[in-house]
C-alpha cells in the first residue's frame, strides 16, 4: 500500500508545482508595483532606501544602484518589501538611538503627512496598475455588451405577466432610448418605485408595455428578463480609462461589502481564499489565454491594494492609522504602544494566513488527500 501512496504524493506534488509558475507570474508584478509606489514617494520626500526586495528570505541575486539601494530577488516569493534607512526590520519599526543626520534620511524623521503618503503610495500603485490593465483590455479587445433583445421572461415575473416575449427588443424605458441591456438595468434602478413604460419592437411592429410598480416591488424590483445575445463595443482611449476606473471602484465596493458581510455574519468566511487558491486560479486563468490573465491580474491588484489599506497593524493601513492618531494627538506615540501595535498586527496576519490556508486546503482537497494517504 506504500507504493500507491508515493505515486499519489508525487502526482499531488507535480500538480502543486504546476500552480507555482502562474502564481509567480501574477504575484511578481503586483508586488513590484506596490513596492515601487512606496519607493518613489519615499525617495521624493528624501528618505534613503537600503533594500528593494521581491520575495523574503535569503537573496538569490541582486545589485546596488548608484544611490546605494540594494535591488534583489529572494527565495520566498510570497511578497516583497522596501527597507528604508533606519528601519529595524521590514515592518518599518525604527532603530534605536539614531543621530539627527541619519534621522533626517529616515521615514521616522518625516512629518505624519509625509509618512502617510509613503504608506498610501503602495496601494495606490496597485490601483493604478489595475486601471491600466482594465483600460488596456477595453481598448484592445473592446467591451462585452449585451443586446436589448431578451430571452423568454421568467415565469410569473412582472415582464412575463405584462406580455413580454422571447426575442422582443426593448428600445426605450420611460421614453429614454436604450442601446444595451446595461442601459435597461440602469433605468430600472433609477426609476425604482415607479411603473415602467417599455417601448418594444416585435416582428417589425412596435408597441408599448406598462410594468406596474406593485408587481415590480413584489418581484424585488426586477423585471425578470435576461439578454439573448452579446456584442463587442469598441471604445476610445478616454472611454477605456473611464470605464476602467469605474470597474476598479465597483470591485472595491464589492470587496468592502464582502468584508462587512463576514464581520456581520451575513457572508460565510469559508469563502476567503489565500495563496494556494490564488495559485490554483492563476493556473486555471493562464490556460484560458492572455486577456483573461490580464483581467485576473487587475482584479488581484485591486484586492491587494484594498487589503493593504485595512487598518491592521503591519499593513499600510495600520501605518496610516498611526499617522492619523499622531496628527489628532499632536505628538508622537510612545514606543511601547507602537511595539504592542505591531505585535498585535503580526499575530493577526499569521492567524489570517493560517485561516485562509486551511480554507484553501479544504476547497482544493488537500486535507482529504492526506487523510486518505495516511489512513
Amino acid at each position: 500500500m506504500a507504493m500507491p501512496s508515493v505515486f499519489c504524493f508525487m502526482s499531488f506534488l507535480l500538480q502543486f508545482l504546476g500552480d507555482v509558475w502562474p502564481f509567480l507570474l501574477v504575484l511578481t508584478p503586483l508586488v513590484f508595483f506596490h513596492e515601487l509606489g512606496h519607493y518613489l514617494v519615499a525617495r521624493y520626500v528624501g528618505v534613503k532606501i537600503d533594500v528593494f526586495s521581491i520575495g523574503f528570505g535569503p537573496e538569490i541575486f541582486g545589485w546596488h544602484d548608484r544611490l546605494g539601494t540594494r535591488w534583489k530577488v529572494s527565495w520566498i516569493p510570497l511578497g516583497g518589501y522596501v527597507k528604508m534607512h533606519g528601519d529595524a526590520d521590514v515592518s518599518s519599526r525604527p532603530e534605536q538611538d539614531l543621530s539627527p543626520e541619519v534621522l533626517a534620511q529616515t521615514m521616522h524623521g518625516k512629518t505624519p503627512l509625509q509618512r502617510m503618503a509613503i504608506s498610501f503610495a503602495g496601494p495606490l500603485a496597485n490601483y493604478i496598475l489595475a486601471v491600466v490593465c482594465f483600460a488596456f483590455i477595453f481598448l484592445v479587445r473592446g467591451v462585452d455588451q449585451w443586446d436589448c433583445v431578451i430571452q423568454a421572461p421568467v415565469p410569473q415575473s412582472p415582464a412575463f405577466e405584462a406580455g413580454l416575449q422571447k426575442d422582443d427588443r426593448i428600445v426605450a424605458v420611460n421614453n429614454q432610448s436604450v442601446s444595451t441591456f446595461h442601459d435597461i438595468v440602469r433605468h430600472v434602478r433609477q426609476d425604482e418605485g415607479q411603473s415602467l413604460l417599455l417601448h418594444i419592437e416585435r416582428q417589425e411592429a412596435t408597441q408599448d408595455i406598462v410594468i406596474e410598480r406593485e408587481k415590480l416591488a413584489a418581484f424585488g424590483g426586477r423585471l425578470g428578463i435576461m439578454p439573448a445575445r452579446s456584442f463587442v463595443e469598441r471604445v476610445n482611449p478616454f472611454q477605456a480609462v473611464s470605464m476602467a476606473f469605474g470597474r476598479v471602484v465597483s470591485l472595491s465596493v464589492d470587496i468592502a461589502a464582502n468584508i462587512w458581510g463576514m464581520l456581520t455574519g451575513k457572508v460565510s468566511s469559508e469563502g476567503m481564499g489565500g495563496v494556494l487558491m490564488i495559485g490554483k486560479m492563476a493556473r486555471d486563468v493562464s490556460l484560458s489565454g492572455f486577456f483573461p490573465l490580464v483581467i485576473f491580474l487587475a482584479i488581484l491588484s485591486v484586492s491587494l491594494g484594498f487589503f493593504n489599506l485595512l487598518p491592521i497593524p503591519m499593513l499600510d493601513g495600520g501605518h496610516i492609522l498611526l499617522c492619523v492618531a499622531e496628527l489628532v494627538m499632536g505628538k508622537k506615540l510612545s514606543e511601547a504602544f507602537v511595539e504592542w501595535f505591531f505585535r498585535v498586527g503580526f499575530v493577526l496576519i499569521i492567524m489570517l494566513f493560517l485561516f485562509t490556508t486551511w480554507n484553501d486546503s479544504k476547497r482544493l482537497g488537500i486535507i482529504t488527500f492526506f487523510q486518505r494517504m495516511f489512513a
